[in-house]
């Protein structure tokens, strides 16, 4: 079954008429993922080790990546394990999986939940590390 076209959008180029939007632009990623319906997180599906799924997450986005998330392994394991996160194989299961989150509202929801738990349920971790590392280097530590 053939695709459907999708009209593609650059951000360098002020195009935002495209049903995607590809940021080719540098410091604008973190404030677009609050208006996004999903995000796909580059240098996944080819040997880039990944970026930072939670920067998504914390918006309430669906997070899709591809196989090449060494850098954030666990995070992206338990991204998938709690609902917020889809690791896929290659780009067509990212187009298949993308066009069913984008047609179901409430699986889009239910993943954005998930997301935005994981972050909570694990917030606070560098308050806990200074509390350590006080503990350990002593109370004159501040």
């Amino acid at each position: 079954m053939p695709r459907p076209p999708v009209f593609l959008g650059l951000r360098s180029h002020d195009e935002y008429d495209g049903d995607l939007l590809v940021l080719d632009t540098m410091g604008e990623l973190s404030s677009l993922f609050a208006v996004a319906d999903l995000a796909f997180i580059g240098g996944s599906l080819v040997h880039c080790r990944g970026h930072n799924p939670l920067e998504a997450a914390v918006c309430g986005v669906p997070v899709l990546f591809g196989p090449s998330m060494e850098d954030f392994s666990d995070v992206a394991r338990d991204l998938v394990e709690c609902g917020g996160g889809f690791q896929l194989d290659g780009s067509d299961e990212l187009f298949r999986i993308a066009k069913k989150l984008l047609a179901d509202n409430a699986a889009r929801k239910q993943a954005s939940v998930a997301a935005m738990a994981l972050v909570s349920d694990n917030s606070g971790v560098a308050e806990q590390v200074v509390d350590l590392a006080r503990k350990f280097c002593g109370k004159g530590v501040k």
